[in-house]
């Protein structure tokens, strides 16, 4: 196993761990009228569905990474960047969950904390936005994201806005 997979291993659960605890806060910042009970329920569910799954989880991810790097010929130098990782961790749990029409409202709820982690990446670049996060939950709420989105379409709009205004810090 290369370094950029072991340090990949590390960063992937990282992430894993992040997402279980902000599940809660996803379904606030899209103003999610689920309860406190059931967004509990979905962050036990989504603990043991990656407990459970953890490889299968990390294969699919990795899969998907890989193809997108060679896809678009940008291999990393150090590591994977989180925004990457992140956004793949979401779409393989999105297809896990939604072929069980049950976990609808857990999907929504796992999707909006996507939405809650990268508006705080982006507030690491001065780069919120309130607009975006709005449309992109009204898109999760119909059920429509990745249909309208594509598979990496809102993966490239986040990073690009997260790019564009590092580097407008940087020449500032």
């Amino acid at each position: 196993m290369s370094k950029l997979d072991v340090d990949f291993r590390r960063d992937f659960i990282e992430a894993l761990n992040n997402i279980v605890r902000r599940l809660g806060q996803g379904a606030k910042i899209c103003d999610c009228n689920a309860d406190d009970r059931f967004i509990f329920a979905c962050v036990e569910f989504v603990e043991e569905e990656i407990i459970n799954n953890t490889n299968d989880i990390f294969t699919a991810v990795h899969g998907k990474i890989d193809r997108y790097i060679n896809d678009f010929s940008v291999a990393p130098k150090d590591s994977i960047d989180e925004h990457k990782t992140y956004f793949f961790i979401f779409h393989t749990l999105h297809e896990r969950l939604s072929k069980d029409n049950e976990n609808k409202e857990m999907v929504q709820i796992i999707l909006y904390t996507m939405v809650y982690i990268f508006d705080d990446l982006l507030s690491l670049v001065n780069a919120k936005r309130q607009a975006l996060n709005k449309r992109v939950c009204q898109m999760i709420t119909d059920g429509t994201l990745f249909k309208k989105t594509g598979d990496i379409g809102l993966y490239l709009t986040y990073k690009c806005l997260y790019k564009h205004a590092e580097e407008n810090q940087t020449n500032s």
